[in-house]
């Protein structure tokens, strides 16, 4: 992407590339003598944001703004078939007004023996943690 530099006075003056994702070496362009424009590596152009060249004492800028590639808003429907490729068949539940979520939980449920006595694990070392917090809270109080 071909960014034009200043003229005149400006020139000489040493540039700052500003914009999201950019490192401390790349802050610093180097130009070749006379150039009329700079042109932004294409590993910077796959970063969408609002981006800034501009002199160090800010008496000239010039900004532009790269937005994400097209592909990342498509919003058309995907083939079934894709899905089940990632998520193994049968995975694709068609919903309608007659849908039985139960039924259908039940033939696809895992074997977790021990979840419920995680959950309780956890919730009875929330609780302690909640009294013990309470109770040191309480100490450093006057």
């Amino acid at each position: 992407m071909p960014v034009p530099l200043p003229k005149g006075g400006d020139a000489a003056k040493p540039l700052v590339f500003e914009g999201p994702g950019v490192r401390p070496e790349e802050a610093t362009p180097k130009l070749e003598q006379g150039a009329a424009e700079w042109r932004l590596p294409p590993e910077r152009t796959r970063t969408p944001g609002n981006y800034a060249l501009r002199t160090e004492d800010r008496s000239w800028q010039e900004g532009f703004s790269l937005n994400a590639p097209a592909e990342e808003s498509n919003l058309a429907k995907v083939e079934p078939a894709a899905i089940e490729a990632l998520t193994g068949p049968g995975a694709i539940v068609a919903v309608g007004k007659d849908f039985d979520l139960g039924a259908l939980l039940a033939g696809k449920s895992a074997d977790l023996p021990l979840l419920p006595w995680l959950l309780l694990t956890l919730l009875v070392l929330f609780a302690l943690e909640g009294v013990l917090a309470n109770r040191f809270y309480r100490l450093g109080r006057k």
